[in-house]
């Protein structure tokens, strides 16, 4: 209640404006988001799916509003959008794989950075789907990766060796006996090099997981 009181007083002193177009009472119109441009080609050692380009400046400044102000109203609007792609995506695997009822799985953050920012921007946007899904086709398991070392943001490194070193040992599974023979769909915000969706994807895959498919909203 005082999260919705407090929203509310915010909303009237600072009204929400589309991050494309300035259109008041929205974080993004739809008219704005006709506009994203498709992700460019995949590049580096895993195969990752993302419909739009994070280049783009409204979806850019978008997601910077998710991740680092708590903004979820763009978490509704990314699984919405991820939603009606993620279902093919399920089906496509599901008549040459077998994949069935896979475990959608959040990128994890350090304890650290989840207590100074109050949440995981990745698994609000995970929520999100699993709420549209109703559990008919993947089940929801914020459980299955943790993240054990609390390093520097992969944004702020340039080199994709330099990522994937940064990255290297970071991720682990608390519920391994979950995870084997499961398939999975790993989920993040932003995909760039793939290094996080690599190291991640390596120790799914040390847990026994059958198939493993990544998955962010932009690349």
């Amino acid at each position: 209640m005082l999260k919705f009181i407090s929203d509310s007083i915010l909303d009237v002193l600072f009204p929400r404006r589309c991050f494309g177009c300035g259109l008041e009472n929205m974080a993004l119109c739809e008219a704005c988001i006709g506009e994203f441009p498709p992700a460019p080609a995949e590049s580096g050692d895993v195969t990752a799916y993302a419909p739009f380009s994070y280049r783009h400046p409204p979806l850019k400044k978008a997601l910077w509003a998710l991740k680092f102000e708590g903004n979820t109203e763009v978490a509704r609007i990314c699984a919405r959008l991820l939603y009606d792609r993620i279902i093919p995506l399920i089906e496509e695997y599901a008549s040459y794989r077998g994949v069935k009822m896979p475990l959608l799985v959040p990128v994890p953050i350090s304890r650290r950075r989840r207590w100074a920012r109050g949440y995981n921007q990745t698994e609000c946007i995970a929520r999100e789907l699993a709420r549209l899904d109703g559990g008919s086709s993947f089940e929801l398991f914020t459980g299955a990766l943790i993240k054990t070392k609390d390093v520097p943001p992969q944004t702020t490194l340039r080199e994709k060796t330099a990522r994937m070193k940064n990255i290297e040992g970071c991720f682990a599974t608390k519920h391994p006996d979950s995870i084997n023979g499961r398939d999975v769909i790993v989920l993040d915000d932003i995909y760039t090099t793939g290094a996080t969706f690599g190291e991640a994807k390596r120790v799914l895959k040390r847990a026994r997981a059958r198939t493993v498919i990544c998955v962010a909203v932009a690349h």
